[in-house]
């Protein structure tokens, strides 16, 4: 069974959009500002369908009956600084798989930044189970402790 989750949404930040944009794809601010993560690092991956450098993320997500460590893969693509960039992984467990797709926008407003996501997942598994509210719901809040994370990091 695969079930298809849209999860679309926007965030003001008190900074610059260049900042923002450059600390979407450092490790080591990713690693201080998603909830649960461990490890952080660039990571090539020879074996992955799309090669090349990935960000690897070692998370153990709060979200009942995924109590992980889970091995994350982020491949960055689209880029066009300071402004746009996607975010695509593929991780899978003995819970489930997910096949991720984010767009992200970054709107210059002054000392402001607005982050404008639109993510597309293709949950199999377990999580496919799992009704949509909960994970949507999981998910916004696991994004608005992210977003705090990073705008203390950044400013």
């Amino acid at each position: 069974m695969r079930v298809r989750v849209e999860i679309v949404g926007s965030q003001k930040i008190n900074a610059g959009q260049r900042q923002i944009f450059q600390a979407l794809l450092d490790p080591k601010v990713l690693k201080e500002s998603v909830p649960g993560c461990s490890e952080a690092e660039y990571a090539e991956i020879p074996w992955a369908p799309e090669s090349g450098r990935h960000i690897r993320l070692v998370i153990s997500p709060n979200f009942p009956g995924m109590s992980g460590p889970y091995e994350i893969f982020i491949k960055p693509e689209d880029l066009i600084e300071p402004s746009h960039l996607v975010l695509k992984c593929s991780p899978s467990s003995a819970v489930g798989s997910i096949d991720a797709r984010c767009i992200v926008a970054l709107v210059d407003e002054g000392p402001q930044t607005t982050i404008n996501y639109l993510t597309t997942a293709t949950l199999g598994g377990k999580l496919a189970l799992t009704p949509e509210f909960v994970i949507k719901t999981a998910v916004k809040g696991a994004l608005d402790h992210f977003f705090k994370n990073l705008e203390k990091r950044i400013a």
